[in-house]
């Protein structure tokens, strides 16, 4: 999705480059951490995909706002591999609990939906 944009602005300021002996360096990119709101951000109103096309409905219940048929936002429907997130850590975030700790939702959305390369490793 076209809102997930890397700021390259958003970086450290220090030198995140390595001298060898030989005078070549290295240099890595800084570690970067991308967090996401579980409700209506990883997740879209459940069932609705008139109102926002990129949802996807899956046969599976979320308990979120009065529950129904678990749905995908766009966001999460592409991938987050999709995104520059891809080469970062991943989190979560919830005023709530999503679907509750074990569910087979919650479930789903960690082990299928927050995935990257970074975090893959993690």
């Amino acid at each position: 999705p076209e809102e997930i944009v890397k700021d390259k602005g958003n970086v450290g300021c220090h030198d995140n480059g390595h001298t060898h002996n030989d005078g070549q360096q290295d240099h890595q990119e800084p570690a970067c951490l991308c967090v996401f709101d579980i409700d209506r951000t990883l997740t879209g109103k459940q069932g609705d995909t008139e109102h926002c096309p990129g949802n996807v409905v899956k046969d599976m219940y979320d308990d979120g706002y009065g529950g129904g048929k678990a749905t995908l936002s766009a966001l999460a429907a592409a991938g987050i591999s999709s995104t520059f997130c891809k080469d970062c850590y991943l989190g979560i975030t919830s005023a709530g609990e999503g679907s509750g700790v074990g569910s087979p939702w919650n479930s789903y959305v960690l082990d299928d939906v927050m995935r990257g390369a970074v975090h893959d490793q993690f």
